[in-house]
């Protein structure tokens, strides 16, 4: 079975397997496991002022791996441009909004069978990956929409998910509700329905 790893800076990156299987990561994810390929589409301009000018370009070219954004920078040895348009061709539209979305979709276009998923976690408990810290500018919403969608995507697909247990994707929130609505009952859901009809 065609395998794809996709790695993210949450908890769960620290329960990457170490074996062949290939494997694509977001920024900085190579100082914890080895890594093929990494993906930052980010605007260079601002990444770079952001993370440290020259320091932060030093790091990608040590990494040594191919660095996959939205466009080459020239200071950046290994760096590719995403194919947006193959991917776009494939689907018909546009719903990206952070790294691993451009991941899984070109992953289900590259025609991997089985997608497996650390540190993709979106639960707000960040891995340490060295001198750099997440910093949270707002709630994981829209990032988890939007990877359960390609997520859905790929099911459709008969493509095989893994996720690990801290994941919070394809479950209820907070992991304490049911995701079988109808025949199980999760405690915020039994606590409103209580509200409800104390009021009648």
């Amino acid at each position: 079975m065609k395998a794809i790893r996709l790695l993210g800076r949450g908890s769960s990156l620290q329960k990457v397997p170490i074996d062949e299987t290939e494997t694509w990561g977001i920024k900085f994810t190579w100082n914890v496991c080895r890594v093929d390929k990494a993906f930052i589409l980010d605007d260079w301009k601002w990444l770079i002022e952001r993370r440290g000018g020259e320091d932060v370009i030093k790091k990608f070219n040590d990494a040594k791996i191919p660095i996959v954004s939205c466009q080459k920078h020239p200071k950046i040895l290994l760096s590719e441009v995403y194919p947006l348009e193959e991917v776009r061709k494939s689907f018909g539209f546009d719903y990206y909004v952070d790294n691993p979305s451009y991941m899984i979709a070109l992953a289900i276009c590259r025609g991997f069978q089985r997608i497996e998923l650390f540190g993709i976690d979106l639960d707000e408990k960040p891995a340490d990956v060295g001198d750099i810290k997440i910093e949270r500018y707002e709630p994981w919403e829209n990032e988890r929409a939007c990877l359960s969608f390609w997520l859905g995507v790929a099911k459709g697909m008969k493509i095989e998910i893994m996720l690990p247990e801290e994941s919070t994707l394809l479950k209820p929130v907070p992991k304490s509700e049911t995701n079988l609505y109808g025949y199980k009952f999760g405690p915020k859901l039994l606590e409103l329905r209580r509200k409800i009809l104390a009021k009648e």
